[in-house]
């Protein structure tokens, strides 16, 4: 059982907000400047009506059931604005970056997912994917704080309730339940890929 920090990165400024991105961190790291880093990479890509926006205080949670333990603070963290220009832009789309972990949980390992969306029309190439220039410094962001943050960056592989066996039709096996785990981000990917966000609230 572990306490680990919940940190909410709020998106503001644009049709179809606000947006959150959710990160988590071990009980003794708080949101700052290796965060902010991370997020000015790209902001010359994002629309000029974007702010984001660092928050100061946020959940402590416990990693085996999810519960809300406690409250971490911090000191402020200035917001960023994007620079991307004010021509059109589509306000559900953007780009993402896959956090990689290297411990199994349940047969599997843990993936987090954070999207950057929107993004102004200069982050896409004439094929649609996104530009080479951006995937690259994205990348070089990512890696950069995984190694500022060390295993205090995290993956919360959340607690399983468990699911009883049936006949069917269709059949479905039982799986047990289990505790939840936090787990450290051992590396990172791009994806060339233009994607679409569904909700708001990742």
């Amino acid at each position: 059982m572990t306490v680990i920090n919940r940190v909410r990165v709020a998106w503001t400024g644009f049709t179809g907000g606000p947006g959150v991105s959710t990160f988590y961190f071990s009980e003794s790291t708080v949101p700052g400047g290796s965060l902010r880093t991370f997020f000015q990479s790209f902001t010359t890509f994002c629309p000029n009506t974007v702010t984001i926006n660092f928050p100061t205080t946020g959940d402590q949670i416990e990693d085996s059931d999810g519960t809300i333990v406690g409250v971490w603070t911090a000191a402020p963290t200035t917001p960023i604005t994007g620079v991307g220009g004010a021509t059109g832009y589509s306000g559900t789309s953007g780009m993402c970056v896959d956090w990689l972990t290297g411990t199994v949980v349940a047969g599997r390992r843990p993936m987090g997912r954070t999207f950057i969306v929107p993004l102004a029309s200069v982050a896409y190439q004439n094929d649609g994917t996104i530009s080479d220039t951006l995937v690259t410094s994205v990348l070089a962001a990512a890696n950069t704080m995984i190694t500022a943050f060390g295993d205090d960056f995290l993956i919360w592989s959340r607690p399983f309730a468990g699911r009883a066996a049936s006949p069917g039709p269709p059949p479905v096996t039982e799986i047990p339940a289990r505790d939840g785990l936090a787990v450290p981000v051992v590396g990172a990917k791009v994806p060339d890929l233009a994607v679409v966000l569904r909700s708001r609230r990742r």
